[in-house]
């Protein structure tokens, strides 16, 4: 399970609490966070990727079924064109098709001050934008505070490797989209677009859910999720909608 750098480990909880048991779980720290080594200087997605490339050949569970949330998605999409055979199957989870030139510059004023409040404060309710999710919101401001601001940079850094568009036709291992219709961090229209070009791709639509639909509607995600593995990563059905939301 793949996250991008500033969301922190605790994107996954929901989903590792109901299916640990089921499922072995690899998650990690990317550079520049939690236990892992600081961020160098300039550090693009290719390189995170290559970091996730060494984790998964050092436990030896190759392939296995990569999850990526958000920005996680993009690396597992590169990783999935570079090494092929170190995936079984690809899930993408609100996952942008291409990266957001000048993200880094809407807040080029409060960075240069110092200030890495201001921005996350501005940043996190469209990633947390549903009904009841103030109190993500504020964990997520939280703990992007205790992150090294260099870890911060380098997630609104403008970089040209997150554009996966060129890589969706490449992409040959069974691939599942998932993504709220009513995502306000990357639109829904970019879901489909994936789920219309990654060869075999099939979409799964959350209505009127946000970002990360794993906090809200955490037994539908799950349930999506285990189908999904459980065949394998093959193509086939994806249960629909249901009205369990925890």
């Amino acid at each position: 399970m793949m996250n991008p750098i500033v969301y922190g480990l605790a994107i996954f909880q929901p989903v590792i609490e109901q299916l640990a048991q089921e499922f072995r779980i690899i998650t990690l720290d990317p550079r520049g966070t939690g236990a892992s080594d600081p961020l160098p200087a300039r550090y693009s997605l290719a390189d995170h990727m290559e970091d996730v490339r060494a984790v998964i050949e050092e436990t030896g569970a190759a392939p296995v079924i990569g999850v990526g949330i958000s920005r996680g998605g993009n690396l597992l999409v590169k990783l999935a064109v570079a090494h092929p055979a170190l995936l079984a199957g690809l899930v993408l989870v609100g996952t942008p098709r291409s990266y957001s030139p000048g993200l880094k510059g809407r807040f080029h004023e409060p960075f240069a001050r110092g200030d890495v409040e201001g921005p996350m404060r501005l940043f996190w309710p469209t990633v947390h934008s549903e009904p009841g999710t103030e109190d993500l919101v504020e964990q997520a401001v939280q703990h992007c505070l205790r992150l090294p601001v260099a870890t911060v940079l380098n997630f609104f850094d403008d970089d040209p490797e997150r554009d996966i568009v060129p890589l969706l036709g490449r992409v040959r291992v069974p691939t599942l989209v998932i993504h709220g219709t009513d995502d306000r961090r990357v639109p829904f229209e970019d879901g489909r677009y994936l789920a219309e070009h990654i060869p075999g791709a099939r979409l799964h639509p959350f209505e009127g859910r946000g970002h990360l639909p794993l906090f809200t509607v955490t037994r539908e995600f799950c349930e999506v999720l285990r189908q999904f593995v459980r065949a394998g990563g093959a193509p086939g059905p994806v249960p629909g909608q249901g009205p369990a939301p925890d």
